[in-house]
């Protein structure tokens, strides 16, 4: 639900918290609040957490609100800001690292306890020029998977023997191919929850594109709205032989 504060900012609320909407940063959407439900029941006390492609800071925070220490990255300079004062807004400044970076550049392996992955994960076909913000943080490349690969590929290696990685994915992202790669990089994987949507205004432009890619997606019903399911998928990492 989105109001405006003192300050004529737009505010997001989400429960207890509320989160400053930047023009430039994607706001809280439907696979983010599909996460938010989850995050909490994977953390403990004493955990630390690494958020990657943060945006508004919002899965972040809420780990916050129960995890030892926090630490997001994004790419974008703009997110960090936003995050920096949505974690002040929401008391939990103390407990969060916010760092600009290429997912994870710069970051110690082996050390977190659960990992989540809200990356950008549209399919963007090839030719399509984009300029504005939203645009290119929502580009998952020619197939939708390049960062979501990159952080199953490289997120065992930041991560302690059994701990998670947690993320969700769309439907005509190929879910099997997800599920193999993560078996293959040393996940016991499992499929935790899943809810359809009507079809995003950035999915509906490039339709045809989209089941071009996948012909095992919602996408292809003869419905008015085009709809797509997204998957929660929760990997735990094996112990080390």
């Amino acid at each position: 639900m989105n109001h405006i504060n003192t300050s004529g900012e737009p505010l997001f609320l989400f429960k207890e918290n509320r989160f400053i909407l930047d023009p430039e940063v994607i706001p809280p959407h439907f696979g983010s609040l599909l996460l938010a439900d989850h995050v909490s029941h994977y953390i403990d006390k004493g955990n630390l957490v690494l958020d990657l492609g943060t945006g508004t800071g919002f899965l972040g925070i809420i780990a916050a609100k129960k995890a030892r220490r926090v630490i997001a990255t994004d790419i974008s300079y703009q997110s960090a800001i936003c995050t920096r004062k949505n974690a002040v807004l929401n008391k939990v400044d103390k407990k969060i690292m916010v760092f600009v970076g290429d997912m994870f550049s710069g970051l110690k392996q082996s050390i977190f306890d659960l990992i989540i992955g809200n990356v950008p994960m549209m399919p963007i076909p090839p030719g399509m020029f984009l300029d504005d913000p939203l645009s290119t943080a929502r580009n998952g490349g020619i197939d939708g998977r390049f960062f979501m690969d990159k952080m199953i590929l490289k997120g065992s290696y930041y991560l302690k023997p059994r701990a998670k990685l947690l993320f969700q994915q769309f439907d005509f992202l190929d879910i099997k191919k997800t599920i193999k790669m993560m078996e293959r990089s040393g996940f016991i994987t499992e499929i935790i929850d899943e809810k359809v949507q009507d079809l995003s205004q950035p999915g509906v432009e490039r339709l045809e594109y989209l089941k071009k890619l996948s012909s095992d997606s919602l996408i292809h019903e003869k419905t008015d709205i085009p709809r797509c399911k997204r998957y929660v998928i929760l990997g735990i990492k094996k112990n080390e032989a």
